[in-house]
C-alpha cells in the first residue's frame, strides 16, 4: 500500500534564488567579494588622500601669504623709518648750513660748506661701495 504524503507547497526556482539573495548592504552577501571590499576601501583611502593633499596645499598657500604679508609689513616699516630719518637729516643739514652761514657772515657760505661735506661723503661711499653692499648669496637673511 502506498502511503499518501500531503503535498507541501513547492518552491519555484525563482523563490529559491530570492531566498539566497541578501540585502546588498550586508557584508557577507554572496556577490560581495573580498576584492570588491578592498576596492571600496581603496576608493575611500584615495578620497582621504585627495582631501589631505588639498588641505596641505591650502595650508602651504596660507603660509606663503603670511610670509609675504610679513615681508611687506617689514618693508613698509623700513620705508617709514628711512623717510623720517631722511627728513631729520635734511632738517639737521639745513640748520647746520644756516648756523655756519651765521658764523661766517653770509648764509651762502654755510650752504656751500655743508654741500661740500656731502660731496666728500658721497665720494667716500662710492669708493667703499663694493665692501658695503652684499650681492646675491652672500647676503644673510
Amino acid at each position: 500500500m502506498t502511503e499518501v504524503i500531503p503535498n507541501e507547497p513547492r518552491q519555484s526556482r525563482t523563490d529559491l534564488e530570492d531566498a539566497g539573495a541578501r540585502d546588498p548592504g550586508e557584508p557577507g552577501r554572496s556577490g560581495d567579494t573580498k576584492l570588491q571590499r578592498i576596492s571600496e576601501q581603496t576608493r575611500g583611502l584615495v578620497d582621504d588622500v585627495k582631501s589631505w593633499v588639498e588641505l596641505r596645499m591650502e595650508l602651504s598657500q596660507i603660509e606663503v601669504e603670511d610670509r609675504v604679508e610679513s615681508k611687506v609689513n617689514e618693508a613698509t616699516a623700513g620705508a617709514i623709518v628711512v623717510a623720517v630719518g631722511a627728513l631729520a637729516v635734511l632738517f639737521l643739514l639745513v640748520a647746520a648750513a644756516i648756523g655756519l652761514g651765521a658764523l661766517l657772515g653770509h648764509a651762502g657760505w654755510g650752504f656751500l660748506i655743508v654741500g661740500g661735506l656731502l660731496l666728500l661723503v658721497t665720494a667716500i661711499v662710492h669708493q667703499i661701495k663694493p665692501r658695503m653692499v652684499r650681492i646675491g648669496k652672500e647676503r644673510k637673511q
